[in-house]
């Protein structure tokens, strides 16, 4: 797995206190290095519920450790930021399914399921969830339709 999900003893806070939201710690230097930043540091009020680092994901089992972070590039967060700004104002806050990927990962949801059109197929160069670029993201509460993961014609 990759060094940059991993962190120690900073769990995702999945409730719903009525307190402000704990600072993100800080990313590691190899996670900065490469332009990537914790979701919670423009999304502080975000709900990270990372599937990948559970069963309940295509796979079955998890794929991130279960002290997974969400990290983005940085140039995602002013859009995000913004996003997360217009939909508290009207009482909805961001769920995040899915950060920034390891390659690894990406080479092991290929394996399960090898079909471009629902899983891109890994190449040499970083792009989309491996380079924190993508993110699975959802408004709390909101019914999409399908959950997570539906590689059926309803998700499309």
């Amino acid at each position: 797995m990759g060094a940059l999900l991993s962190v120690s003893n900073f769990g995702p806070d999945l409730s719903a206190a009525s307190a402000a939201p704990a600072p993100a710690p800080p990313v590691s230097p190899q996670a900065a290095a490469a332009g990537l930043i914790d979701v919670r540091t423009v999304v502080p009020d975000a709900v990270i519920d990372l599937r990948y680092a559970t069963a309940k994901n295509f796979v079955g089992f998890p794929l991130y450790p279960a002290d997974a972070r969400c990290l983005i590039h940085e140039s995602m967060a002013p859009g995000l930021a913004t996003a997360a700004r217009i939909l508290r104002a009207h009482g909805e806050v961001l769920t995040f399914w899915d950060c920034y990927r390891p390659h690894e990962v990406q080479v092991r949801m290929f394996q399960a399921v090898p079909d471009p059109n629902w899983v891109a197929k890994p190449t040499q160069f970083a792009r989309s969830h491996e380079s924190g670029l993508s993110v699975d993201v959802t408004i709390t509460g909101v019914d999409m339709g399908t959950d997570f993961d539906d590689f059926s014609p309803r998700a499309t």
